[in-house]
């Protein structure tokens, strides 16, 4: 007489094992991808943040220290022409181009505010007068794109000119 021993898995008990390691694989790669693309989110969204702030602190700045505005009242514009405190830095520009923000102190080289990968979507300068002070009204739309989506920020300021 034949003795059996089992000293192994069975067919079916190795599919059943597979299919629960399977399963739980999937579920913790889920969560991995679920993690890395929150991050990647959270990282376009600090860029985005930190650029239009720094933007808007650049531009704030910059106007509040000029002399006068030189656009026309009450015309939207894609860009900003200021009159600086000394004569070396005037004009003053503050323009888009190639979705960049850029600004230019006189015959100095201009310098980019924004940078890749934010896009400067629109900006539009405004130029208001109340009794003897000159304000400027600037709306700014930052774009970037995160995985398969683009995530979109936009700024209105009131800034007048100390003179």
């Amino acid at each position: 007489m034949k003795r059996l021993f089992k000293n192994g898995f069975t067919l079916t008990e190795t599919l059943i094992y597979l299919g629960i390691l399977a399963i739980i694989i999937s579920v913790v790669t889920m969560i991995f991808v679920s993690i890395y693309n929150t991050q990647i989110d959270e990282s376009a969204q600090n860029e985005i943040s930190g650029q239009l702030n720094f933007a808007t602190q650049v531009i704030t700045r910059t106007i509040k220290n000029a002399v006068s505005i030189d656009i026309e009242k009450d015309i939207p514009t894609g860009e900003m022409r200021l009159t600086a405190k000394t004569e070396n830095d005037t004009p003053i520009l503050i323009y888009l181009e190639n979705k960049i923000l850029y600004l230019k102190r006189g015959k100095q080289g201009s310098q980019a505010i924004t940078s890749k990968p934010v896009e400067v979507e629109t900006i539009s300068f405004t130029k208001k007068i109340e009794g003897e002070k000159e304000i400027a009204l600037v709306n700014i739309t930052m774009s970037i794109l995160s995985g398969n989506k683009k995530i979109t920020r936009t700024n209105n300021l009131t800034i007048s000119v100390e003179k």
